[in-house]
């Protein structure tokens, strides 16, 4: 750890990752960096966890705690927390103690006064000394055994008193070792800070040189200071920072309060914009660290010679860049490369080279253009090469031109998003996945509007190419794109923010773009590239619905009318499970109809719902669509293998989907058992479907002309294998898996309307609609009895018995009827 000539440390807000916080700790040790500060700001993490977790991690470098909070941390716990610190990092533990703000109290509802707080600290500073030395205390109540600490005692910890008012610094120059200055404090405010703490060190006969004098100064880094100053103004906690200056600490930098009030009504109001726009540089300059490397540590230059010994430099963006650069901005403050004699550059004077401006004005490009979502358009696209390719009718200039031609079309829509979003107050710096482009002035407005109108304009040539190449039904589909592109969320329509948007952007981005995409590069239309289409949309609908679902607050705060607003998050979830499912199920119904080759369905083993939101969890969500596909791509690949490996297939996929329910569900595990109370209400329920059965089997073949044959394919699988062996796999494998998963897993996390759809839909693939019929009912009759909380015991045993009972006993089928070989695969 090399030494430098200035002491200087990094101080961090207790947010985001400990790991993070831990590697910046060893970052700024390596530096020589004296120390690292944690604030214990509410309502965010706590900040003795990450002071706990560099202390234990990261050898030599010192940990401070600043300030914890006397008011909502009983001194007692404090000593006990330094006490145990002190062990894990001996002589290198630093504790700040101050009352927070004033606001965040109130919103705890804790009562404050600037006395009382001082009258807090200075007992709490004693308790602690006390308690330090192994001495015991009073009790808090007469009568009570007094306090005894059961610690030993630590090394020394010197004390630094937070605040920013003059009985605070009273405190300070009376009683403590140090003195803190809080974020966002100027240099005129801290001298006259500073003066109160040394008259009052002086008044108690100490020396006010002794007394170590830290202070956070919030860091933005950027390239120049204007780019620094512009990106501060609209950082949310910037803003915040803005709008809680007190009217002293305004007053002692040289500004009126009435400033203030209008960036907090701004910021009250949510209207983050606003409330930047109404910062000036100076208010900033006096309160921020804002501009280059050099220029931040010139200005940490100043706060020294206003008395501050160690500068603790903060980024106000607490991410790996901006701390890297924090940290370089330290390393040149403390290596004495830098001096208050030096004139900041003024900031017309500042300019970028032209690679710098180039490179920041495609950054921002980039980051309108929303790259990461172009799987929305070139899926499509590319699935309807996938079927030109398939039916010998590939051409690759045309299928180039439609995929580029569909991601222009995607750009200009994201850019166009992007803009009535932040007209609408939809994206604003605070919204969390927002592009923030243009909010934070990364991109002008027109600018970005240049850029879609470029992206349209690329789109539409391609389009006339097409056009020339395949004629006039290109018009058609090529205008449907433009216009449902553009009106997205640009007027008339905007149907963005409205109750349509879900079923627009599924046809627009699956039916129009599949088939489009086929017609331009074949000439033709096919019925294969429609049955392509269909979970191409669903899944794309379900991206934008689970955006619109995410982003409820947001798009009711600004008015807009969307599915989810309307009906709420519950219906939300439950269309969004839809969208996903309907997916999986028009891809069944494809191979079932023979539009789509068998094969199709190994794409039900894609998972595409990543980072998805659900009521009980993203986890619990993307577990039961695994299950969903793996259950639809284990019936698809069992019942259209060949034929003579079919109940070996079948018992593995009942060991697969029962040992699935088994691993991943504790309420499913807490539930297998089948006491003989079970296995009576099976056996009774098993009656009651047998008898539904022996009517349905009657009713099936009156009506269905096809009822008799497909009935007797379903008994010719009989012969496959001895009874015996069949009633085994029913009994130990097959059926109690089937209850296991659907009923067991599937039906407690999707309800019964959807588990019996999900039943029925995964026997599509058998093209045998008396056995999807079949399985729905008997699917909807366990699920009745497992709604009505009968025991997953006795739905084992139910369907164990209704199994071997109908298919091996006394089957429905009562001759007749020629039985057809099943389709392999």
């Amino acid at each position: 750890m090399p030494d430098l000539a200035r002491r200087v440390g990094l101080g961090l807000a207790s947010r985001g990752s400990v790991d993070d916080c831990v590697e910046w700790a060893e970052r700024a040790r390596a530096s020589g960096i004296e120390s690292v500060w944690f604030h214990d700001s509410y309502f965010e993490r706590d900040a003795v966890t990450y002071a706990s977790a560099v202390a234990s991690r990261v050898e030599e470098i010192g940990v401070g705690l600043g300030a914890l909070n006397p008011f909502t941390r009983h001194p007692v716990l404090i000593a006990m927390t330094i006490s145990a610190l002190d062990e894990m990092a001996p002589g290198r533990i630093r504790l700040g103690l101050g009352s927070a703000l004033p606001l965040r109290l109130g919103q705890m509802g804790i009562p404050y006064a600037p006395d009382d707080a001082a009258t807090r600290t200075r007992s709490t500073i004693d308790t602690l000394r006390t308690l330090w030395k192994g001495e015991r205390m009073p009790p808090g109540k007469p009568g009570l055994p007094p306090l005894q600490p059961m610690f030993p005692p630590v090394h020394r910890v010197p004390i630094y008193v937070a605040g920013y008012r003059s009985p605070m610094m009273v405190v300070a120059g009376q009683e403590g070792d140090g003195y803190i200055a809080r974020p966002a404090e100027s240099i005129p405010g801290l001298r006259k800070l500073l003066r109160v703490m040394d008259r009052s060190a002086r008044e108690a006969g100490r020396d006010p040189d002794t007394i170590d004098v830290a202070g956070y100064l919030l860091t933005l880094v950027d390239e120049t200071r204007r780019d620094a100053l512009n990106r501060a103004k609209r950082e949310a906690f910037v803003i915040y920072m803005m709008s809680i200056l007190s009217d002293v600490t305004l007053k002692r930098a040289g500004f009126e309060p009435a400033l203030r009030d209008r960036i907090a009504a701004a910021w009250r109001a949510e209207d983050y914009t606003t409330a930047g726009r109404l910062i000036p540089d100076d208010l900033l300059d006096a309160f921020i660290l804002c501009g280059t490397r050099r220029e931040v540590a010139e200005q940490a230059q100043r706060y020294h010679e206003a008395g501050m010994d160690l500068p603790l430099l903060q980024p106000v963006v607490q991410d790996d860049a901006q701390t890297h650069a924090v940290l370089e901005a330290a390393l040149l403050y403390g290596t004495v490369e830098v001096g208050s004699a030096t004139e900041r550059v003024a900031l017309a004077a500042q300019k970028k080279t032209l690679a710098q401006s180039a490179r920041d004005r495609i950054g921002a490009w980039y980051e309108i253009a929303r790259p990461f979502s172009f799987t929305a358009s070139t899926v499509p696209v590319a699935a309807g090469g996938a079927v030109a390719a398939f039916t010998g009718l590939f051409d690759w200039t045309l299928f180039l031109v439609a995929l580029v031609g569909g991601v222009c079309l995607h750009i200009g829509t994201n850019v166009t998003n992007e803009i009535y979003d932040v007209r609408k107050g939809v994206d604003t710096i605070v919204s969390p996945r927002a592009s923030h482009a243009i909010v934070k002035g990364r991109i002008g407005e027109r600018e970005a509007q240049v850029f879609s109108i470029l992206a349209f304009a690329i789109a539409f040539a391609l389009g006339v190419y097409l056009v020339s190449v395949r004629g006039w039904p290109i018009v058609a589909l090529g205008l449907a794109g433009l216009i449902g592109g553009y009106t997205y969320t640009a007027p008339p329509f905007q149907y963005k923010f409205g109750s349509f948007g879900i079923p627009l952007v599924f046809l627009l981005m699956g039916p129009l773009m599949v088939v489009g995409s086929y017609y331009a590069i074949t000439g033709e239309f096919d019925w294969r590239a429609v049955a392509v289409s269909l979970p191409v949309g669903f899944l794309v609908a379900a991206i934008l619905h689970g955006n619109e679902w995410r982003d409820i607050s947001e798009d009711a705060r600004a008015g807009a009318r969307t599915f989810s607003v309307r009906m709420g998050r519950s219906a939300a979830h439950w269309l969004y499970v839809a969208l996903v499912v309907g997916a999986y199920l028009a891809l069944s119904a494809g191979v079932a109809v023979g539009l789509l080759p068998t094969w199709t369905l190994l794409a039900m083993l894609s998972l595409p719902l990543r980072g998805a939101r659900h009521r009980r969890g993203p986890r619990a969500l993307s577990l039961l669509a695994l299950a969903v596909a793996a259950a639809y791509a284990a019936f698809g690949l069992t019942f259209r293998g060949p034929r003579e490996r079919f109940w070996d297939r079948m018992t593995a996929t009942g060991i697969v989907l029962g040992t699935f329910a088994l691993g991943t569900d504790r309420e499913v595990r807490r539930e297998l058992r089948v006491r003989p109370s079970d296995v009576a209400l099976g056996l009774v329920s098993a009656a009651g479907l047998y008898a539904i059965f022996r009517v349905g089997d009657r009713i099936a073949r009156d009506v269905m002309p096809r009822a008799g044959g497909e009935i007797g394919d379903i008994y010719a699988l009989r012969s496959l294998r001895p009874k015996e062996e069949l009633a085994a796999r029913l009994a130990f494998a097959i059926g109690p898996a089937e209850e296991l998963f659907w009923r067991g897993f599937v039906q407690r996390r999707a309800g019964l309307i959807a588990t019996t759809a999900l039943y029925g839909g995964a026997h599509l693939v058998t093209e045998n609609l008396t056995l999807v019929g079949a399985a729905t009912v008997a699917g909807a009759y366990w699920g009745l009895l497992r709604a009505f909380r009968l025991p997953l015991g006795a739905l084992i045993a139910s369907h164990v018995a209704w199994d071997v009972w109908i298919f091996l006993i006394a089957p429905t089928q009562s001759g007749g009827s020629t039985p057809r070989a099943p389709r392999e695969l």
